[in-house]
């Protein structure tokens, strides 16, 4: 796969970036975690390879391979941490955001559990076209 011995795995969550490092020389797993850094989360990512190459011992150079994941923007949903955003549709879906699936916790209550739409309804704007389960547009 690559001549480069080392391959790393890297998560950044909201609070640390956490590290898996491989050794595949020896077979070798280890663990290290750093601060994520919102501002710029590439800084914590960099921050922690270096970290992690000193206290292990491996250049930066011998690394082949790096996996990335993040929480980021799952966390900034949840939080509801978003730009104001805009939502093109078909015309006439507008409403689907609220609408959802009917899903409800308590079935047998008479009301449902609020739950705030991401864009907001005067943000929702109706195309008059829709794409076909061919690709070809439909006016």
């Amino acid at each position: 796969m690559t001549s480069q011995p080392v391959r790393i795995a890297v998560d950044i969550g909201g609070t640390f970036t956490d590290l898996q490092i491989l050794d595949a020389r020896t077979g070798t797993i280890v663990a290290w975690k750093t601060p994520t850094t919102p501002a710029d989360p590439s800084e914590g990512l960099m921050t922690g390879v270096r970290e992690a190459a000193a206290r292990f011992g491996f250049a930066l150079s011998d690394v082949g391979l790096l996996l990335h994941g993040t929480t980021i923007a799952t966390n900034a949903v949840l939080e509801r941490k978003l730009a104001d955003g805009v939502l093109l549709t078909t015309a006439g879906f507008e409403d689907v955001l609220e609408i959802t699936r009917h899903v409800r916790r308590d079935i047998y209550g008479l009301a449902p559990d609020p739950f705030p739409c991401l864009i907001a309804r005067d943000r929702r704007l109706g195309v008059n076209e829709r794409t076909r389960f061919d690709g070809s547009i439909e006016t």
